[in-house]
């Protein structure tokens, strides 16, 4: 072996299309590592983060309790206690924003008023009957099934006070507007009323009640035999209510108090006073995140990381793309996507039947990817071309083909065939199950020979051992024919 040889054994090209063929046969497994690889950088940094904010919060307790250290007992009971008079001030002035209680105009709004009839026998009263529609049209279910159909934007528990029931045994006045009831304690007056705010459907409103009482169910308790409710009018009217505009009043007076209250104490804190309350509103789970905005330290709990997931994904997919790279350069297989440096490559043939694993190999993209290698009636005529092209001799009629490292003699018979219906003779021979040192006497060097390799089968090292073999005795060596 000489000094050309050796230098061109380290050289080693790689076609970037055939290895993007091979990758992109091996999709989906990509694509798993790089979900997996995804999940871990993201679950990684999410652990890191976690314990970052755990060692925040140990650090804002251990504040608190040394600021608290040094004041005296009844400047911590001061603070204590503007904490506290926070706390209702955040719960009250949620209430007067969010109520919509609070925003109705008391001395001029509308009231939806529905009026029933009912009679109950063979049981209890109508008075108790009328108790049970008043619990279950003031229940959580009741007043989100109205938000629901009437397309209001609250909370279910601001309902209550737009709702309310009252119920009375039938008069002689009753009696005398409605001749079909009777003045006896089986007979009954319910009235449910709801205030309408400015952008609120009545008819919505409305239709959602009256949905409730008819569906309701009473007699499933078993207080009577038979319960008859029947609507008698739906009206709405226009109310004041002195009492109601007194409630917002003092309700709004309450919350304006608390505010003055709180920061006439705070205006008398010392510095240290002043810190002590910061760290403990901060440390304090209950507060929003708006509160905590105005303290120079804020916290915010992590959250699983798009980013790093996005990050981690990318890191995976590259990390496998660059290990298979490896694999090829540096593994002991020989591979199609490499040029081995001392023989010409002459083609690359397909095998049609290929199965591989699921996961590292896509046959419906193979034979889109591989369309020319597998069309072996096209593909074959330009190996023999080729083959005479490279032959010193151009009349040359004996050729020897010579497998490496397999013994599918089967891959080799089609090229047989088609050289011999070309007028070219060809013998075969292979180093399988052997070792390419133990067949040197079946090698005829006198006749060109190309060599034939399975891609990923191959040792690389026996195919280096034969080219040098031929190289040493001179002998005419045409190519290398990859098989896939």
């Amino acid at each position: 072996m000489d000094g050309t040889q050796l230098q061109q054994e380290e050289i080693m090209e790689i076609d970037l299309v055939r290895f993007c063929k091979k990758a992109l046969l091996q999709w989906r497994a990509i694509l798993c590592f790089g979900i997996l690889f995804a999940v871990i950088v993201s679950g990684v940094q999410y652990v890191r983060a976690i314990g970052s904010y755990k060692t925040q919060l140990t650090a804002i307790a251990r504040n608190v309790a040394d600021n608290a250290a040094g004041l005296e007992a009844e400047e911590v009971d001061a603070v204590n206690q503007a904490v506290l008079q926070q706390a209702k001030i955040k719960e009250l002035q949620k209430y007067v924003d969010d109520s919509l209680y609070m925003h109705v105009n008391a001395l001029n709004y509308k009231r939806l008023d529905l009026l029933y009839y009912v009679h109950s026998e063979g049981g209890v009263s109508a008075d108790d009957v009328m108790a049970l529609y008043h619990e279950y049209l003031l229940s959580y279910d009741s007043t989100k099934t109205i938000c629901e159909k009437a397309g209001i934007k609250v909370s279910e528990k601001y309902i209550n006070e737009l709702l309310s029931i009252t119920y009375v045994g039938a008069s002689e006045t009753d009696t005398g507007l409605y001749p079909h009831m009777a003045n006896s304690n089986q007979d009954g007056i319910m009235r449910v009323s709801f205030i309408l705010t400015d952008d609120l459907d009545k008819e919505a409103v409305q239709s959602a009640i009256e949905e409730l009482v008819a569906g309701y169910d009473v007699l499933k308790y078993g207080i009577a035999s038979s319960v008859t409710v029947t609507e008698l009018e739906a009206n709405t009217n226009s109310c004041a209510d002195i009492a109601m505009q007194n409630r917002q009043q003092q309700i709004t007076a309450n919350l304006t108090d608390l505010k003055a209250s709180q920061k006439t104490a705070v205006t008398s804190f010392s510095d240290a006073q002043k810190e002590y309350m910061e760290q403990k509103l901060l440390a304090d789970t209950e507060v929003e995140e708006a509160d905590k905005k105005s303290y120079e330290e804020e916290l915010t709990k992590p959250s699983f990381s798009k980013k790093y997931f996005a990050i981690g994904f990318v890191l995976g997919v590259f990390l496998y793309i660059f290990v298979f790279a490896m694999m090829l350069l540096f593994g002991s297989k020989a591979s199609s996507v490499l040029g081995a440096g001392l023989t010409i490559d002459l083609i690359t043939l397909a095998d049609p039947h290929a199965r591989k694993n699921w996961l590292f190999f896509d046959n419906i993209l193979y034979k889109v990817l591989y369309k020319k290698e597998l069309a072996h009636e096209d593909e074959i005529p330009k190996l023999l071309a080729s083959i005479r092209m490279y032959a010193k001799e151009e009349k040359q009629k004996e050729f020897q083909l010579l497998s490496i490292g397999f013994s599918h003699e089967e891959r080799m018979d089609e090229i047989i065939a088609k050289a011999k219906e070309s007028g070219l003779e060809m013998k075969r021979i292979s180093t399988s199950p052997k070792k390419p040192e133990d067949i040197i006497g079946e090698i005829d060097f006198d006749i060109p020979t190309a060599l034939v390799v399975e891609d990923g089968i191959t040792l690389r090292k026996d195919l280096t051992f034969v080219e040098h073999m031929f190289r040493g005795r001179k002998a005419e060596l045409l190519g290398c024919i990859s098989l896939m």
